[in-house]
C-alpha cells in the first residue's frame, strides 16, 4: 500500500484466526551467546511467591539440562575426534564428575528479565531468564579433571571450551 505524501511502502500481513503472542523474557535477545548460556522458565499460581518460585525453578532446571547436554556431547565427541576408546568406567567417571559440577555451579547464575502478569483468571504468572558465563562452568570442570588422574589423559582444556562455545553457537 503506497500514501500520496511521503511514497513510504507500508506492508499489513493479515492472518485470519491468528494472534500474535509476545511472551516476557524470551526471544532473540533471550538465547544463549557468546561466553553465557541461558534459560527461561515460566510459573503460574494464584499465589505470586509460588508463581516465581515455579518459574524460578523452570529455569534452572532448564540451565542445568543445557549445560548437562552441551556438556556430555561434548566430551563424546571430544574422545571420538582424538581416537581414544572410552571404555564405560571413564565415561561415567566425567558423567559423574560434570552433574556434580553442573549441580554446584548452578549458583553462579545471574537474572536478565524478571516479569509478572495476571491473568483474566485472577492467577499469577511470572516470567524469568537466567544465565551463566561458560566460565562458571568449563573452569570448575577443568580443574576437577585435573584433580583425578585417570580424567587427566590426554585432554585439552582450550580445544574443549573451544567446542563448548561452538555448540552454544549451533543453539
Amino acid at each position: 500500500m503506497t500514501s500520496c505524501k511521503n511514497q513510504k511502502k507500508i506492508s499489513i500481513t493479515k492472518i485470519e484466526d491468528e494472534v500474535k503472542i509476545t511472551i516476557p523474557c524470551t526471544g532473540v535477545k533471550y538465547n544463549s551467546e557468546e561466553g553465557f548460556i541461558r534459560a527461561t522458565g515460566i510459573g503460574e499460581s494464584m499465589d505470586i511467591t509460588m508463581a516465581k518460585r515455579m518459574a524460578r525453578s523452570n529455569a534452572l532446571e532448564e540451565l542445568a539440562s543445557k549445560i548437562n547436554t552441551k556438556v556430555l556431547g561434548l566430551i563424546d565427541d571430544y574422545f571420538i575426534s582424538r581416537k581414544q576408546n572410552m571404555n564405560e568406567d571413564l565415561r561415567k567417571s566425567y558423567q559423574g564428575l560434570v552433574s556434580n559440577e553442573i549441580d554446584a555451579q548452578i549458583s553462579d547464575y545471574r537474572t536478565i528479565c524478571e516479569e509478572y502478569t495476571k491473568t483474566k483468571s485472577k492467577n499469577y504468572k511470572a516470567y524469568y531468564c537466567f544465565e551463566i558465563p561458560i566460565e562458571s562452568v568449563t573452569n570448575p570442570l577443568y580443574k576437577r579433571m585435573q584433580d583425578k588422574e585417570q580424567l587427566k589423559i590426554d585432554y585439552d582444556y582450550e580445544k574443549f571450551k573451544e567446542e563448548f562455545k561452538k555448540r552454544l553457537k549451533k543453539e
